[in-house]
């Protein structure tokens, strides 16, 4: 099989997330099963920084800001992958992530080649988990909620108006893929509420390799870790305002921050409004061996993040023995509800939160290890070697559903 993959990520921020450790991950494992992919890509190259199986097709990208880099990604990267479909034949088209950037370029290829186009759905970012509900489960694009909702995420009026926009497209360009692959069950049931669920397969994902740090648990700080875009959703000043009751409970807390996003200004400000620069730091993108060492630090990981349909830093801090408080959303609790070491709060519970955070930061060290020693223990079930045998068959069940449509159509 071969596979022309569009992976873009953003130019003049931390490039690189969960959707790109997934792609490298699973396309080095493809490699060696013998499918080859190539991927339209602006630099830095995601291979670059981790090991991947696949080939690129630099896509230059000069342009700053969302709307700009999105008209000329659009354009270059039709045109590489048009041309490059030119000398090579290629089965399938791939987008490695479903933002509009990835949706558009990859069906625009796809039905210019009459190729089947598949997307892999990491979540739904307009559905917010504010209610723990049945209908909280539901993908449906409610444009007004989503507004509101990210207008009380820190962001501008115009910018939640611009990404309003762009999920309202997002829902459009998905309603005409052939395929999907999502990460959870939770994400595929919410998919199937707008597209049809026949070929939508669930292919979770899994520890990096070379993420696992085998360090012992002795002499950690009373540290605190988030790693992740600083964005929408994200829960990045929920976090500060929950840190600000934390420390009230413990001067020797500290919390440290690493990513960058459209919400680091205003988490500047919010942390020096409250007068906590000394307690919490923003370290912005930092290399793969400042993270290992600041996991090495750390007694515990949190998040607030509410856009999350598997939770790949989860997992990566479980693997290295942190515990990890977050909310309890449904994606989380479908991937991590059985870990003793993944601490699930009910969403939005301030109060629930900074206990549990208290809790562990002043757990004694023996206390300490055994919680430690079970989150190590939870994540060698998942497996990079079976997710990308799964997938693999899933997109060959795809592609021989397409030929079967269009031989009979």
């Amino acid at each position: 099989m071969r596979i022309l993959a569009s992976l873009y990520h953003p130019v003049g921020s931390w490039p690189f997330s969960g959707a790109e450790r997934r792609f490298c991950a699973l396309t080095r494992k493809w490699a060696e099963l013998g499918v080859e992919t190539v991927a339209l890509e602006p630099q830095p190259f995601a291979r670059d920084r981790m090991p991947g199986g696949y080939s690129v097709a630099r896509v230059p990208l000069s342009s700053r800001g969302l709307f700009r880099q999105f008209a000329e990604w659009s354009l270059r990267a039709m045109s590489s992958g048009l041309a490059l479909a030119r000398n090579a034949r290629f089965d399938l088209v791939y987008a490695a992530n479903n933002n509009i950037f990835n949706l558009a370029v990859s069906l625009g290829i796809a039905d210019r080649l009459s190729l089947p186009c598949v997307a892999v759905v990491h979540h739904l970012r307009w559905v917010d988990y504010l209610s723990d509900t049945p209908g909280s489960v539901s993908g449906r694009f409610d444009a007004l909620r989503f507004l509101n909702y990210i207008v009380g995420e820190g962001l501008s009026v115009p910018a939640s108006i611009a990404r309003a926009a762009a999920a309202s497209a997002e829902v459009s360009l998905l309603r005409r893929f052939f395929g999907f692959v999502t990460v959870s069950e939770v994400i595929r049931q919410q998919l199937a509420s707008f597209v049809s669920p026949n070929r939508v397969f669930v292919v979770r994902n899994a520890v990096t390799e070379g993420a696992v740090i085998h360090q012992p648990a002795s002499d950690r700080q009373k540290l605190a870790l988030f790693v992740g875009r600083l964005d929408e959703g994200k829960g990045i000043l929920d976090l500060i305002r929950t840190w600000d009751e934390v420390r009230a409970t413990s001067q020797e807390a500290r919390l440290a921050i690493v990513g960058e996003g459209s919400l680091r200004h205003r988490a500047e400000q919010e942390v020096g409004r409250r007068g906590l620069r000394n307690s919490i730091s923003l370290h912005g993108f930092v290399g793969d061996e400042d993270v290992a060492e600041l996991l090495r630090q750390a007694r515990l990981f949190v998040t607030f993040s509410r856009t999350e349909g598997f939770g790949i830093a989860i997992a990566e801090a479980l693997s290295n023995g942190l515990p990890v408080v977050a909310w309890n959303i449904p994606p989380l609790r479908e991937i991590f509800g059985s870990c003793p070491s993944a601490i699930l709060i009910p969403t939005g519970d301030v109060s629930a939160a900074v206990a549990a955070i208290a809790k562990v930061l002043d757990l004694p060290h023996a206390q300490w290890l055994a919680l430690s020693r079970e989150a190590s223990k939870y994540t060698p079930r998942f497996s990079w070697d079976e997710a990308a045998t799964r997938e693999l068959r899933a997109l060959e069940t795809i592609l021989e559903a397409w030929k079967s449509s269009h031989q009979t159509g």
